[in-house]
């Protein structure tokens, strides 16, 4: 009788032929900031940075009374804005993939009674590391979200600090004397603020998890949720959405602010093998929805066996290299994203919430 050809005997011999069961643990990466903040339309180009003008209007001034059959008085309003670059952070990669990492299997998807090829694996690798990047990448951009809402700015590595337009005022909104007392003249105080600034009311507030609670049984604030003769809100917190990490605590009416949204958002980075919270306890954005947008800069590209740039959002390109029989799969991702406020002085930065 002859045997079955290909078929590998150790497999069923050493005991290796049973059902596996995969189990993957994956912590997701949130980017609530991204959309809700910097939400607006996203803008490419494949120049190396994004030109930005501001121009500010505050109300008008009272004119001088004119006295009648006297000459006209002599007045001159000119609009003053600003012109400024704003360049974005860049990375450019590359992952490699040799023999020596096809050699053995590269993923419990593969089954060990019908090992994949060498090839098969190595796409697999290429494309798992395509997708680390990408998740990198959006890492990155809620990262410049946050440095950018909550501290006015985000470093770059070739040109320095890129600053938005948000006054400084703005960006430290202490409450450490009113919160734990009286949120509710803290919260007042803070909208004022912004009012006088950029004339807009905030209309949301984004607590780092572990300050919602203080606030939401505080005295003040569930005093005027149980006044039975006015509408002033409800709190009805909701479980964390999985997409983007935010929770929907509720909504408190103030008597001169209006309705406020408040919601938490657990989003973390990992930086130098240590979690950050993108809102750190302490901190609360209070303001609007879509103060800004992201930029995306050139990126380096092969056309036609040229140099050039392109614009796009992420780049990512496969090849190969070879030194005789030796072939290397050779991955590059390349992003050069910006974080642009388009809303400078709609929103502010409470400050000094202390610790529950």
């Amino acid at each position: 009788m002859n045997g079955i050809p290909n078929l590998n005997y150790d497999i069923i011999n050493n005991g290796l032929w049973e059902v596996t069961q995969n189990i993957e643990i994956s912590i997701p990466q949130y980017t609530f900031l991204h959309k809700f903040l910097f939400g607006l339309e996203p803008i490419a180009t494949s120049d190396d940075f994004i030109a930005r003008q501001l121009l500010e209007r505050d109300i008008p001034a009272l004119p001088t009374e004119t006295m009648k059959y006297g000459d006209p008085d002599l007045e001159k309003y000119d609009e003053q804005f600003s012109l400024k670059d704003i360049f974005p952070q860049y990375y450019f990669k590359e992952d490699s993939v040799n023999l020596s990492n096809v050699a053995n299997r590269v993923s419990p998807n593969e089954p060990i009674s019908a090992p994949w090829s060498y090839e098969t694996r190595a796409v697999y690798i290429l494309g798992q590391k395509a997708r680390y990047k990408r998740a990198q990448f959006e890492a990155t951009v809620e990262k410049l979200c946050s440095d950018m809402v909550l501290t006015g700015k985000y470093t770059t590595k070739a040109n320095g600090d890129q600053t938005s337009d948000t006054p400084s005022k703005l960006l430290n909104l202490s409450v450490a004397s009113t919160w734990s007392t009286n949120p509710i003249k803290a919260l007042e105080t803070a909208a004022t603020s912004i009012f006088e600034q950029g004339g807009t009311m905030p209309r949301v507030l984004i607590l780092n998890p572990s300050d919602a609670t203080p606030l939401i049984t505080n005295s003040k604030i569930m005093t005027i949720l149980d006044n039975r003769r006015m509408e002033m809100g409800g709190i009805k917190p909701t479980e964390i959405n999985a997409e983007d990490g935010s929770s929907y605590i509720g909504r408190i009416s103030l008597p001169s602010i209006g309705p406020v949204d408040i919601y938490t958002y657990a989003g973390q980075y990992k930086s130098d093998g240590t979690k950050h919270n993108f809102i750190p306890q302490g901190k609360a954005y209070f303001g609007i929805p879509n103060i800004g947008r992201i930029g995306y800069c050139g990126l380096i590209a092969n056309i036609g066996g040229k140099p050039g740039k392109i614009a796009g959002e992420y780049r990512a390109t496969a090849y190969d290299t070879s030194r005789g029989d030796l072939v290397t799969a050779k991955l590059q991702t390349q992003f050069s994203p910006a974080a642009i406020v388009t809303r400078p002085s709609s929103y502010g930065i409470i400050t000094g919430i202390p610790a529950a």
